[in-house]
């Protein structure tokens, strides 16, 4: 790891301590962020997600950055009276920041957006960016079903592999449980952020807009899905092998 790479990450653990301590800097230090997050990953290329692992730093928050970055360069970020209408909100601000400047002026003089729910916001900006708009509740039924069927899939394919391959997606699923783990609870995480900084908002939305779905997929998951029901030494790798008490069917990935 090169010195410059050292000294963006400490930026970068620095910058996101601020935006957690200081909410009236908080959207000028976000934009600096992204531009942080920026250079890193023009930097470091095929590192990325180590360098980032290395600060305990979620690479699907720093996917919203980077797209912030992207939208609001040097010569790009909205003037100061703009800014100070827009909201804390990372999420937001990932679907704020694709507008023009006049339409996201607009949007600001109609709509409280430090007030309005993530979903409304991001299908406003959907709608005058000429995209489709898509209502839909996600249900705690069909996130469970969704998991269901992840597993189901995972514990299928397995059969196909040979002892040793499968050996090795099994720890290579045990070592990045944890991370996954971490995603679910930085969904709360991002709901407690905006809570604080709009005062009141009560925002459910997961980053695809759709809410509640997330919190119930964290209360549900408890043990990685594959490890512990197949076999791991001495089951045959093919199709016609039982790892887990009946005959399943090839499924692709």
């Amino acid at each position: 790891m090169t010195e410059v790479i050292q000294q963006l990450l400490a930026k970068i653990q620095e910058t996101e301590q601020k935006i957690h301590k200081v909410e009236g800097q908080a959207l000028e230090l976000i934009i600096e962020q992204s531009r942080h997050l920026a250079k890193l990953r023009k930097k470091t290329r095929k590192n990325w997600l180590r360098d980032l692992k290395s600060i305990n730093f979620s690479p699907r928050v720093a996917s919203r950055y980077l797209t912030i970055a992207k939208h609001w360069g040097p010569n790009k970020t909205p003037e100061s009276d703009l800014l100070a209408s827009l909201p804390f909100d990372l999420l937001k601000l990932e679907w704020l920041c694709r507008l023009k400047q006049a339409d996201l002026k607009k949007l600001c003089d109609e709509t409280d957006l430090r007030q309005t729910d993530r979903g409304t916001v991001i299908n406003e900006v959907k709608l005058l960016l000429g995209e489709k708009v898509e209502i839909k509740k996600i249900t705690v039924k069909a996130v469970k079903k969704s998991w269901e069927n992840c597993r189901e899939t995972v514990l299928t394919n397995l059969v196909e592999l040979d002892p040793q391959e499968r050996n090795e997606f099994i720890e290579e699923l045990m070592n990045g449980w944890e991370d996954f783990i971490n995603d679910l609870r930085e969904v709360d995480e991002d709901e407690s952020i905006s809570d604080e900084s709009t005062e009141g908002d009560d925002d459910e939305v997961g980053d695809d807009g759709d809410d509640d779905a997330n919190d119930d997929v964290q209360e549900k998951v408890v043990a990685p899905p594959a490890a512990k029901e197949v076999p791991v030494q001495n089951a045959p790798a093919s199709r016609e092998s039982k790892p887990v008490g009946r005959q399943r069917g090839k499924q692709s990935v």
